[in-house]
């Protein structure tokens, strides 16, 4: 069965694209939902919405069989990050990869590959680990709980606006602005 939309004019005025695919009924009816709580932007509850952004930088990479844990999209999951298969840098390359440096309770969010997988940085054996441009790192204000906003960007209504702003060209993608306008509920 076709599903379709019928949007009014001022709907379409302050979206940020106009593809049909931006309008399906599930996004519209979450938009509704999330606007019809006490909700605010994921950058307003947030002290930084960052990800590595230097892929130049990634030439300087050199694997080691230990060091420094360096995640990839495909270490990060819905709720947890799996260690078994992370790869290693020196402190050397951490040095240069400085911005990519992610810390014990900061949340992790996948922007590309596998999109949208959520988890928590814990129970890190050392002060850091690296994770690479295809993940944005949030570091939230204090007093708010990486674990609530994790399980909600992996619940339902999260992950629906998530995928409501993949963007794709040649390969999929979610970008950092649209991540900093992501609504959280205050429950």
């Amino acid at each position: 069965m076709i599903t379709y939309s019928v949007i009014k004019k001022s709907q379409i005025e302050n979206a940020r694209r106009l593809d049909a695919e931006y309008f399906q009924p599930e996004y519209l009816e979450i938009e509704k939902k999330l606007s019809n709580l006490d909700s605010k932007f994921l950058d307003e509850i947030s002290e930084s919405v960052l990800s590595f952004g230097a892929y130049s930088l990634t030439n300087n990479i050199k694997w080691e069989n230990e060091g420094i844990p360096y995640l990839n999209v495909g270490d990060i999951h819905e709720g947890y990050i799996d260690y078994s298969n992370v790869k290693h840098i020196d402190e050397k390359v951490d040095k240069i990869l400085q911005k990519s440096q992610i810390k014990e309770g900061e949340i992790v969010l996948t922007m590309a590959g596998t999109i949208g997988n959520v988890a928590v940085a814990h129970n890190i054996k050392i002060d850091h680990i690296n994770g690479n441009q295809a993940i944005a790192k949030i570091k939230l204000k204090k007093n708010i709980s990486p674990y609530y906003i994790a399980s909600f960007l992996n619940s339902h209504y999260g992950q629906l606006q998530t995928w409501r702003e993949i963007v794709s060209s040649v390969q999929a993608n979610i970008f950092l602005s649209t991540i900093k306008k992501l609504k959280i509920p205050k429950f």
